[in-house]
């Protein structure tokens, strides 16, 4: 009778595999109820959902047809470092050059995308400003790595330049490069769709960890609306991804540390410190060109003209939501009456470039110099 119950090899395997199997239904059952049980997005968190998405696929250039549109930097620029930096590094000036010609429309693209969100336009102009320039960097990155292309692997920059992981770091933004394409790659496992990336966009927005705001628990509760409206519209997405919404959440977290931090943690400076190197060598990845550099650059690019951007400011170091809001003065991007969402046929409150530096642009000015770095 005992030998009866003893089973050979192939009963075991083959009991094995049934056990398994049903424990695999099992599992598959519960996260089938879990998902019908977590909450959707509620009509008011719909109407919000859809303004950030319509204002993220109306400021994202190229939109879904970017891959037609896109067009490959040819492997000849950015393969040759040939400018040394202070700091060691080498940057390809003819890469470099590309980079600064569509960095001011980007930056205008993400101005855009905060003007048409109504709890960023309900905020006062100060803090609108500090908002934007905390996260300017943060959204162009994310917007660059939703792009990445495994075929190719490539990121297409401001939906029309697909560049090489080389590339953009010869290009000027040196180990930042390494962070994006990373986060590109881990982002395309998500197959995240306009509507995620626009709410994402919102929550990197709306953060109180910029230092100087005014209406902190305005800023926080908006967060926490789009925060939980994001989560919402996950659950209503139904993602296949184990955890998908904690996940995510880390995405978040890894766009405003990896991207912005790992500069600095290359260089040996403190963690989380968004301040430049002592000798202001190199922010955000972008090189701080001083002095003789900066001749030695405008010699072989022909120009002075031609170095507009962030990275080619010879003064003292400052920090780099200063130097990126310093680049949006000098393009005539960012006025505070346009920033304030005032009808741009005011005074001084066009996004149109303009030759003289408005009166307001001093209030800027002031909100820069007596704000800390986050």
């Amino acid at each position: 009778m005992a030998m009866d119950l003893v089973l050979d090899d192939s009963k075991r395997v083959a009991k094995r595999k049934l056990i398994e199997q049903n424990r695999e239904r099992r599992r598959k059952e519960e996260m089938i109820r879990s998902l019908q049980q977590r909450p959707e997005p509620t009509p008011e968190e719909w109407d919000l959902i859809h303004v950030a998405t319509e204002a993220h696929r109306s400021t994202n250039a190229q939109g879904s047809h970017w891959k037609q549109r896109r067009k490959f930097l040819p492997d000849d620029i950015g393969q040759s470092p040939i400018v040394s930096m202070p700091d060691g590094d080498k940057v390809d000036l003819e890469a470099f050059s590309e980079f600064t010609k569509i960095i001011t429309p980007a930056i205008t693209r993400v101005v855009d995308f905060a003007k048409k969100l109504p709890m960023f336009s309900e905020l006062p102009c100060e803090d609108q400003i500090i908002l934007l320039k905390g996260c300017c960097m943060e959204i162009m990155s994310l917007r660059a790595a939703v792009r990445y292309d495994p075929e190719s692997d490539t990121l297409t920059l401001s939906g029309e330049m697909a560049v090489k992981r080389e590339q953009l770091k010869n290009g000027g933004l040196g180990v930042v490069s390494d962070a994006i394409f990373e986060l590109g790659k881990s982002l395309s496992a998500f197959n995240l769709d306009d509507t995620e990336v626009a709410l994402l966009q919102a929550v990197l927005l709306m953060s109180t960890d910029r230092s100087g705001l005014l209406c902190v628990d305005k800023i926080e509760k908006s967060q926490e609306a789009y925060l939980l409206a994001f989560e919402h519209y996950v659950n209503h997405r139904k993602h296949n991804i184990p955890h998908f919404w904690p996940k995510l959440l880390m995405k978040e977290r890894e766009v405003q540390s990896s991207i912005l931090y790992k500069g600095a943690a290359a260089e040996g400076r403190p963690g989380g410190s968004l301040g430049v190197h002592p000798e202001g060598q190199q922010l955000l990845g972008m090189h701080v060109v001083q002095g003789p550099q900066v001749r030695q650059l405008e010699q072989q690019l022909g120009e002075a003209g031609s170095l507009q951007g962030p990275v080619l400011q010879h003064q003292s170091p400052k920090s780099p939501q200063q130097r990126l809001l310093e680049l949006l003065h000098r393009s005539g991007i960012l006025h505070a009456r346009a920033v304030c969402g005032e009808d741009d046929s005011s005074e001084a409150g066009s996004l149109s470039s303009s030759d003289e530096e408005p009166e307001v642009c001093k209030e800027e000015e002031d909100v820069v110099g007596n704000a800390a770095s986050p």
